[in-house]
């Protein structure tokens, strides 16, 4: 639900900087109405100890799985706007693209996290650490400065400085990247039981 305006701001900027109408408009409409009713289903699935019916994990891991259809959806509009376009790669586009690489990478992970017995089983908290923050976290920050750079203009008649703008956003791309996704790794091996002085953790760290 809270990625909602992020995902309707993305999508307006790839159609702006690439000069071409939404793919399959009506399609994205209705995949933001689908990720708005699935994720406002989706609670229970943050509900460990709470005493819920055996049978409620299941249907919860349906649910979470059942975003995958809107967000595929998403992915491929955006993807499709992007065919054969004239981007204009500015500092607000390069932050919307960003958004879409963390939104891919986030959703392969988080394909691990819909299944309650799997996610217990095979991933320890490093790796919902890393998950939940590089969607939840940063991919949300990358819409929002995306938005700020394209509508900071509009709003106060001045631009923001672009080869600035360009080096905040691969520093911060690089940095998010070199944190979360060895988090990933060590979750996987159930690294948080471990002493961190290992080379992925310090890539983490250095990030």
């Amino acid at each position: 639900m809270a990625m909602l305006p992020c995902f309707g701001l993305i999508t307006h900027l790839i159609s702006t900087f690439s000069r071409k109408p939404v793919c399959k408009e009506r399609l994205v409409v209705l995949a933001l109405c689908g990720v708005g009713l699935f994720g406002f289903c989706v609670w229970g699935q943050h509900m460990f100890s709470n005493g819920m019916n055996p049978f409620s994990p299941l249907v919860f891991s349906l649910l979470a799985s059942s975003l995958g259809l809107p967000a595929t959806i998403l992915l491929l509009s955006w993807l499709g706007t992007l065919w054969n376009a004239r981007v204009q790669l500015n500092t607000a586009m390069l932050f919307a693209l960003g958004f879409i690489s963390l939104f891919l990478s986030g959703g392969l992970s988080g394909i691990f996290l819909a299944r309650h017995d799997l996610a217990a089983a095979a991933v320890s908290d490093d790796f919902i650490t890393g998950h939940f923050h590089l969607v939840m976290g940063v991919a949300a920050t990358f819409a929002i400065l995306g938005g700020v750079f394209f509508w900071f203009p509009k709003l106060f008649g001045r631009r923001l400085n672009e080869p600035l703008g360009k080096i905040h956003f691969w520093l911060t791309f690089a940095g998010v990247y070199c944190v979360f996704m060895p988090m990933h790794w060590l979750g996987l091996i159930a690294h948080s039981r471990v002493s961190p002085g290992t080379p992925l953790a310090s890539v983490a760290a250095a990030g």
